[in-house]
């Protein structure tokens, strides 16, 4: 991935991330992405069941296939195989 469409991803998960948590609760859940080549992984980290320990929940999986952005999520009725949604997300691309 290059590194203009890197940062434009950064900026899309910063901002969904900074929305989708409400404030009095950012100390406590959070969401973060890694990038891994073409792919980014979105995930939440809550507090676990043990004191001090905090458990890490895959969310969503966005890959970079054949110039359209892919998105797969966890599905527990396949237990535990990331599946596709249906629909593609045609990429932005700077001209």
């Amino acid at each position: 991935m290059d590194s203009f469409t890197k940062k434009r991803v950064e900026k899309i998960l910063d901002n969904y991330i900074d929305r989708k948590i409400p404030n009095h609760l950012k100390h406590e859940v959070q969401m973060k992405y890694k990038f891994r080549g073409d792919t980014v992984m979105l995930s939440q980290e809550k507090p676990a069941y043990m004191p001090g320990h905090r458990v890490e929940y895959p969310i969503a999986q966005f890959r970079f296939e054949d110039s359209y952005w892919k998105v797969y999520w966890k599905d527990s009725k396949k237990n535990g195989i990331l599946s596709m949604i249906l629909s593609q997300i045609r990429t932005l691309k700077s001209n």
